[in-house]
């Protein structure tokens, strides 16, 4: 989400630049200034799409990682032993090895 914010920034910049350069081109006369008006039109559009984009793809970003998120609260509240907060599961529940009892069934047999 970081990098989103800084890319809107630099895209921000850039488009104040063509900004500039247009209003620049319209105000002074002589050589160059058509060339000026032109790259500054350009730079716009580019600076406009690109924050287009990029607004876009990072509303989706954290859309997703928000539905993730919830995602993930859900299966740890589903899972059998285990309470919000606590990631630790009981001895019981633990994986065994292949023959093994659990714990709690070896002390009955001895």
């Amino acid at each position: 989400m970081m990098l989103a914010q800084i890319s809107f920034a630099v895209e921000l910049i850039a488009f104040s630049f063509g900004f500039s350069l247009i209003i620049w081109s319209m105000r002074t006369q002589g050589a160059g200034t058509m060339l000026a008006k032109i790259v500054g039109i350009i730079v716009v559009v580019l600076a406009v799409l690109d924050m287009v984009c990029t607004s876009y793809t990072s509303a989706r970003y954290s859309t997703m990682m928000h539905k993730m998120h919830q995602e993930m609260m859900m299966r740890d509240q589903g899972m059998p032993g285990m309470r919000p907060g606590n990631n630790r599961m009981p001895a019981d529940t633990r994986m065994q090895r292949p023959g093994s009892m659990p714990a709690s069934q070896q002390d009955e047999t001895r």
